[in-house]
Formats: structure tokens, sequence, C-alpha cells
């Protein structure tokens, strides 16, 4: 039994790996250091910063604002929020403001973005970097913050 789990283990991990190099999308992102405080109290923080992604496989270059979301307390929470985006004059948000983002974070935890997300709660497209895409992000606003603590089970 113990030789068949090595076997099937060994043969599963080279097999990833080996998927791994042929599916990954080429991707070259660099996010700035430098983080924004968007918002902050006694029990959160919202940051933003840019980030660029180059993926050469599909030949865009795009920037990003990306979030990180920060429990301050020592209770779980639910923080949620509206959010309007300005695209080159334009409003985006603005009329519907009921539109709300959500997210549960437990105590002293901290939840950003990663390149695995395709949730918009973690990010803004800033502008197309190749010019295909001709709208531009003007400003952002985060708007409405409620904040509910929930028991810890």
């Amino acid at each position: 039994m113990y030789l068949f789990l090595t076997i099937l283990f060994s043969f599963t991990t080279f097999n990833l790996s080996e998927s791994e190099n042929y599916s990954k999308t080429e991707l070259s992102n660099q996010l700035s250091n430098d983080w924004k405080i968007e918002y902050v109290d006694n029990e959160i923080k919202i940051e933003s910063s840019k980030l660029i992604i180059l993926d050469k496989t599909n030949g865009t270059n795009q920037e990003r604002i990306v979030f990180k979301y920060t429990n301050l307390t020592f209770k779980k929470l639910t923080l949620s929020f509206a959010r309007t985006l300005y695209y080159d004059g334009k409003c985006y948000g603005c009329d519907n403001q009921e539109k709300r983002f959500e997210i549960l974070l437990n105590p002293s935890e901290t939840k950003s973005y990663d390149d695995l997300t395709k949730d918009k709660l973690y990010f803004i497209f800033s502008k197309d970097l190749n010019n295909t895409i001709k709208k531009t992000l003007d400003s952002f606003q985060i708007l409405k913050i409620e904040k509910h603590f929930n028991e810890i089970k």
C-alpha cells in the first residue's frame, strides 16, 4: 500500500509540475509597494495600490488598482460598501449605489488581491497600457461603509 501511494504521489507531482509549465499564462505582475490608505478607523483599514499586469500570451498590458482589507479588531466582522468609478469624466455606479461589495474578515486578518481572483472586490481596471481599451480611470470612491460584527464559533 505504501509503495502504491508513493508511486501515485510521484506521478501526480510530476504531472502537476509538467502541466504547470504548459498551461501557465506568462504573467509579469508589478505591484507597487506604495499602499495608499483609502479608509481607516479603529476597526478596519482599506488600502489600494497600482498593479501592472503584462500577459504576454494574450497580448494584454493593463494597470489595475488593487485593494487590501484589514480587520483591526479581535472580532470577526463583515465589511460592506458601495463604490463609484469615474472613467473619462463619466461616473459608473453613481446611479446604483445599492450594489454592494462584501467581505468577511476574521480577527486581525488581512485579505488582498492575488493573481487567481476575478472578484471585483479586489481590483478595479485603471487603464490599458496597449491603448486598445480607450477608457481610463480618473478616480474612485468607497462609500456607505458598514461593519457587522459576527460571533466567533
